[in-house]
């Protein structure tokens, strides 16, 4: 293979929550429609606002169907990407699932469920790991497969392999190819340049490209483990790299790799844009999910994967939208259009047409943030983050004077970051979940589309 060129960009891991319902419906795969529930509570959805979603505390929460409320929901994407501050496209794959039983509460909240049963505004929560860590735990709801045409081998897609890839978000999962390590093994360095070579493994033949990352768990030495970005393959049995979320001088030690290590490398983790293509994936290409049966989520696609076709090819913002590496921070609030002058919406092909932008923010230093290719989230917060969800069903967002969107910039701003992550894109959502109406529906939101993202810089003296 010869040297391609690469980029690596870490998005947040807060995959577009789409939920169909705030407790699901009869049919989940073929029927909408909104459904409410009944409890004692104070009608919010859950219950007395207490956290357990039945009311107060006595009184079962049910659909006004007579079933009972979503316990866990989740969502798997496929976002065809570009960057244009990296000028780069790259293919987002993001997949998790929570409790929603457990989540944090929106300190800015405009959504209401549309006829479809589709949330529709914005919301922004504030993680504040100063007043308790509310963010949602993870759950392991059985492996996923993602593949399809134009797609590559993405590997196993299950819950993140270690603490050290956990991400703070909704996206808990990535997709994994594993390797057994073995005598030969070991890292190396040449001029400051870092390599692995895995003796058994054929790298090429395995669509292994730059942008995955390579996990080490039991290194010899304690800084050889953790993440590594490929930065080439320069054959079938080796890679060069750099380190991922850590200073990229002085940690590498060139030494064998034990064979008690555990060695995989990730093609799609915790909301990575990982690529370096130049050109979109194809027109009308089809997505195909399945999932085996987890705890709390029912599996889909046996024997048949469920099927989507990708909207959005030709997705451009149009002159009117803001900036990505320039938010607002006057007070205002952004526009993201695609509808006018030097815009396109692309092709609107597929099921449920959705237009979203969403995001999430760091106050990690900009000097700890680590080399810009690895932007625009690195790293877990420090004291607080926010993550930012907006969904529409028109081409564009709402002007910014709209009652939906007017303060958003605000409460975004309330987790004092020092960098703001956020992407735009229309992508077509079909939810499948449990159909028994004694049971929960537990959705799990298959959503695939074309997308624009960046990040904006904050100066301290804002």
């Amino acid at each position: 293979m010869t040297t391609r060129s690469w980029i690596v960009a870490r998005l947040l891991a807060a995959t577009c929550m789409l939920s169909v319902s705030a407790c699901g419906d009869d049919s989940p795969a073929e029927d909408t429609t909104t459904d409410t529930t009944t409890t004692s509570g104070d009608g919010d959805g859950d219950g007395d606002g207490d956290g357990d979603g039945d009311g107060d505390g006595d009184d079962e929460c049910v659909t006004d169907r007579g079933r009972p409320c979503n316990t866990f929901t989740g969502n798997i994407t496929v976002q065809d990407m570009y960057a244009p501050q990296l000028d780069a496209r790259g293919l987002l794959v993001t997949a998790g699932y929570a409790d929603t039983e457990a989540a944090g509460a929106p300190i800015f909240d405009t959504v209401e469920v549309n006829g479809l049963g589709i949330p529709i505004g914005c919301s922004v929560t504030l993680f504040d790991f100063a007043n308790g860590d509310n963010r949602r735990p993870r759950s392991d709801e059985g492996v996923i497969t993602i593949d399809g045409p134009g797609l590559r081998d993405l590997g196993e897609c299950r819950l993140q392999a270690f603490a050290g890839g956990e991400v703070q978000g909704e996206s808990n999962y990535g997709c994994y190819k594993d390797y057994t390590a073995a005598a030969g093994d070991a890292f190396s360095v040449t001029e400051g340049e870092s390599f692995v070579t895995i003796a058994g493994a054929s790298f090429i033949d395995e669509d292994v490209e730059p942008g995955d990352i390579l996990e080490i768990e039991g290194a010899t030495t304690a800084a050889n483990d953790g993440g590594w970005i490929i930065t080439e393959v320069v054959d079938a049995n080796t890679l060069k790299l750099i380190p991922d979320q850590r200073p990229i001088e002085g940690l590498v030690t060139a030494e064998e790799i034990p064979d008690t290590a555990a060695v995989r490398i990730s093609s799609a983790q915790g909301g990575i844009f990982q690529g370096q293509r130049t050109e979109a994936l194809p027109a009308g290409f089809t997505v195909s999910f399945s999932k085996v049966d987890g705890p709390n989520v029912p599996a889909f696609g046996d024997p048949m994967a469920v099927p989507i076709v990708v909207p959005g090819q030709g997705l451009q913002l149009d002159d009117a939208s803001s900036a990505f590496d320039a938010l607002p921070l006057d007070g205002s609030d952004p526009q993201f259009s695609c509808s006018g002058e030097n815009g396109s919406c692309g092709d609107s092909v597929g099921g449920v047409l959705l237009t979203v932008f969403n995001g999430q923010t760091t106050d990690i230093p900009l000097d700890q943030l680590g080399d810009s290719r690895l932007s625009p989230v690195t790293r877990p917060a420090v004291s607080a983050f926010v993550q930012f969800q907006c969904t529409f069903q028109d081409d564009d967002m709402p002007d910014p004077t709209d009652s939906r969107v007017a303060g958003l910039m605000d409460a975004i701003m309330m987790s004092n970051p020092t960098r703001i992550e956020s992407r735009f894109f229309k992508h077509s959502a079909s939810p499948v979940g449990t159909v028994d109406p004694a049971l929960p529906a537990n959705p799990t939101n298959l959503l695939a589309g074309h997308g624009v993202y960046g990040w904006t810089d904050i100066p301290d003296e804002n």
